[in-house]
């Protein structure tokens, strides 16, 4: 073989060795599982269909309410990924955010942006600032305004925007799914998730399994009351999803809108009794009180106190509900995660409390503060009792 061939043949054996190398090197992702250059397509709990690339980094919360469901979801590390917070956490959950902040005390430093509701648009300058390539609006929102789609639209390939609900769609077929586990799915976190969902429908089921040979003949009325006791509060605003649940018939269907006339005429029909449960969904949302929520610890005495301005207002000791002492005051912040269970088991033990008691209320609060990352501890509700 002469010397020509003999160079070439060494010039083509480098070639390959190089290439080789190359190839090695370009397949090797250091062992990370992690998908490069890959994407997910989920359903929300708005029924969109949303196409996510993977990994996401950076994820921008642009209500209060998804803050519990994308950190249950996600588990230990969540608030690493969060570039952008709500300014309304700090007036709708003061509690919770004191909470957040001594768990977390880096999210200080995340940029926050104005509420989606009242200035009509979702915050896509902070958007891009902030480098989000994962957006969390509140379908409870954002279905009801205008020109949301479009919206998303201008923001662009990149940002994917998912939608996510309890509110009044709470205890419906795979809520939690469509929240917890969709965000479980995207965040390659759904063993985490997966168990918040596996809780929330063993808890649902056990209930719905307790009173299934009840009768369900019952009237109730639901008030989100303001800071004035005196004055009857909003009665259609969050919905009645727990009597969704249990049954019952609301006295305040014919009501639409916010019916600032309600009255006690109105509660005394049709049998002139009134009904026969009456639950107070206090949130700081509406001006309600501040005696439930996160870390609230007040007495029974302090709750007595706190609940015997509705008690008093005109005629109400003459209501049967009152007489019975079937009147509950809840925390209504909770109905829009999964914590909503806690509500839920306070009504039912109000209505069923041979069926469902406080063990197990006491088991709902106990699982839900374990799968939380920053806990849940405070005082839920009350129920004044005869």
């Amino acid at each position: 073989m002469n010397s020509k061939a003999v160079a070439a043949i060494a010039i083509v054996a480098v070639v390959i060795v190089a290439a080789v190398a190359v190839w090695q090197l370009a397949g090797d992702d250091g062992g990370s599982d992690e998908p490069k250059g890959d994407s997910i397509t989920v359903t929300d709990s708005s029924g969109r269909t949303i196409e996510v690339s993977l990994p996401v980094e950076r994820v921008a919360i642009c209500d209060p309410t998804i803050v519990e469901i994308f950190a249950m979801s996600v588990g230990e590390g969540w608030e690493d990924y969060v570039c952008l917070l709500p300014e309304d956490i700090k007036t709708r959950e003061p509690a919770k955010w004191d909470l957040l902040l001594e768990s977390y005390p880096e999210l200080a430093d995340v940029p926050m942006c104005g509420d989606v509701f009242s200035t009509g648009a979702i915050p896509a300058q902070l958007i891009y600032e902030t480098e989000a390539d994962l957006v969390l609006l509140a379908g409870a929102t954002v279905n009801y305004m205008p020109g949301m789609e479009e919206q998303i639209e201008a923001l662009g390939d990149g940002i994917s925007v998912v939608y996510l609900e309890f509110y009044d769609k709470s205890f419906t077929d795979g809520i939690a799914e469509s929240n917890y586990g969709i965000l479980g799915d995207i965040m390659g976190t759904s063993e985490t998730a997966d168990k918040v969902v596996d809780f929330y429908n063993e808890k649902l089921d056990y209930v719905m399994g307790a009173i299934a040979g009840e009768s369900r003949e019952f009237s109730y009325y639901v008030e989100l009351p303001g800071s004035d006791q005196s004055v009857y509060g909003n009665v259609v605003a969050m919905g009645c999803p727990e009597f969704n649940v249990l049954g019952g018939n609301n006295i305040c269907d014919s009501a639409a809108g916010v019916d600032t006339d309600w009255n006690l005429e109105k509660m005394l029909e049709p049998d002139g009794d009134g009904p026969d449960y009456i639950v107070l969904v206090c949130t700081p949302y509406y001006g309600g009180l501040s005696t439930l929520g996160y870390g609230a610890s007040p007495t029974d005495g302090e709750l007595a106190d706190a609940v015997s301005g509705y008690l008093d207002r005109p005629g109400w000791s003459d209501l049967g509900a009152v007489k019975d002492g079937n009147v509950l005051l809840c925390y209504g912040e909770l109905r829009n995660s999964v914590f909503g269970l806690v509500d839920l088991y306070s009504v039912a033990m109000m209505i069923y409390p041979d069926l469902v008691t406080q063990e197990d209320l006491d088991g709902v609060i106990a699982g839900l503060d374990e799968l939380s990352p920053f806990g849940f501890e405070g005082t839920w509700s009350y129920l004044v009792g005869a």
